[in-house]
């Protein structure tokens, strides 16, 4: 009885410890900045530096595709219009490899049609230039936030599976 007990709260504080949200070894959120003007990509990229954040430039979806294979992203921000493709096709080939990566447009295209396109296709943001500075900052933070939700609800679901498969076992 008393082993059965102790096999228990072991397999409790397992689950405990397999739902705690992952962090980088920095606790700085790694952000890629797709935009093909120079200047704009450095006053988005500056922007986001000074908040802490570590952030990786590319210039077009090609440059974003290698950062994104080798580099763990936990945001992008992208233009619609960037070299090699466009930024509501670079959002669906991130989301075919990282469902859960979270995607804002930064871009001055206005069309409404254009803009439910691209929030109906993964989308977290759309953020029109010129922007002021509070609103990249709000709608990175915004996304950052959402997406250390999900990991911690997915976290949390595959430590109540493990916990459950454990408890199974024994019995």
């Amino acid at each position: 009885m008393a082993s059965k007990l102790a096999e228990s709260e072991a397999t409790h504080l397992t689950a405990q410890l397999l739902v705690q949200p992952e962090v980088h070894a920095s606790s700085r959120s790694r952000i890629l900045v797709v935009e093909n003007d120079a200047s704009i990509r450095a006053t988005i990229c500056t922007t986001l530096e000074c908040l802490g954040d570590e952030v990786l430039p590319a210039a077009s979806s090609l440059e974003a595709m290698e950062a994104l294979e080798w580099n763990a992203i936990d945001l992008v921000l992208t233009d619609i219009v960037i070299s090699h493709g466009n930024g509501i096709a670079l959002m669906e080939m991130i989301h075919a490899r990282q469902p859960n990566l979270p995607v804002v447009i930064v871009s001055a295209v206005r069309e409404t049609g254009v803009i439910i396109v691209a929030m109906r296709r993964g989308a977290c943001d759309y953020l029109l230039k010129p922007f002021e500075r509070e609103q990249l900052v709000s709608a990175a933070q915004r996304a950052l936030e959402r997406r250390q939700a999900l990991q911690e609800s997915l976290n949390y679901r595959q430590g109540l599976e493990q916990a459950g498969l454990a408890r199974n076992e024994m019995l």
